[in-house]
């Protein structure tokens, strides 16, 4: 999303993870099944996607049909695995930089309730007698309604928030969001392509975005969502201290 000219620059000052190209390409479906859904031209679609993984959770706004935020699955709120936005004294804590990155995918649910081998299906169920699983699944709804809450600053007026991704395959756990989130907008899972009964949403939205790349039928999808035009690398806005380093070292 950071390579976006849609998202303002002030919204990526030092910014890494507005979230990665899958992400992109499982919103670019969202843009496509609201548009489908309502009836309405893409550049009509407004909504606050929520991608609940196996492992992290990532928010992205659109809003005109296009992205104008987003908080990746390492800035955002917890996921089933991963721990989400960092505290800084946590990150000194460990050890400053570099830590190993797998110390992102951890910390989340699975890890809060202790059990971080455990399905989200055994795990919510847990939640009415196991006091740890009960912390896990309110910090994870907590910090998931706060979240939204600040996209809905830079996007007021969502036709509807979407949700994709594992969790929201276990009803259990979506009706946990459904509730917790259905204040703020009605709610809906993305849907499937035509047709396709297997395939990710990512892959999906993929598949969309290079039949419109390369001029097919969804080339109005890829114009309002200006993917032509993206541009930079994900180290261009950052102003702390060592980011000159970071850049050259890119740069190789």
């Amino acid at each position: 999303m950071i390579h976006l000219p849609t998202v303002p620059a002030h919204r990526k000052v030092n910014r890494v993870d507005m979230g990665t190209a899958d992400k992109l390409c499982a919103v670019a479906l969202g843009v496509y099944d609201q548009a489908r859904h309502l009836g309405i031209a893409y550049h009509e679609t407004a909504f606050i996607y929520v991608e609940l993984g196996g492992a992290f959770t990532a928010l992205v706004a659109v809003d005109g049909g296009r992205v104008v935020d987003g908080m990746g699955g390492t800035s955002g709120p917890p996921g089933y695995l991963s721990l989400g936005a960092m505290d800084g004294e946590l990150a000194y804590l460990l050890g400053g930089f570099p830590f190993p990155k797998d110390v992102l995918c951890s910390g989340g649910v699975a890890f809060v309730a202790g059990e971080p081998e455990a399905p989200p299906e055994e795990l919510i169920e847990r939640v009415g007698f196991d006091e740890r699983c009960a912390l896990a699944w309110d910090a994870f709804t907590e910090s998931l309604v706060k979240s939204v809450a600040a996209m809905l600053t830079v996007a007021p007026s969502p036709r509807e928030i979407l949700l994709s991704g594992r969790l929201c395959r276990v009803p259990e756990i979506r009706r946990l969001v459904e509730r917790a989130l259905g204040r703020f907008a009605p709610l809906r899972r993305v849907e499937r392509l035509a047709g396709v009964s297997v395939a990710k949403e990512a892959a999906q939205g993929a598949a969309l975005i290079a039949e419109g790349l390369a001029g097919g039928r969804h080339a109005p999808l890829v114009e309002a969502m200006r993917l032509r035009q993206a541009a930079g690398s994900v180290l261009d806005h950052l102003y702390v201290s060592g980011a000159e380093e970071l850049r050259r070292g890119f740069r190789g």
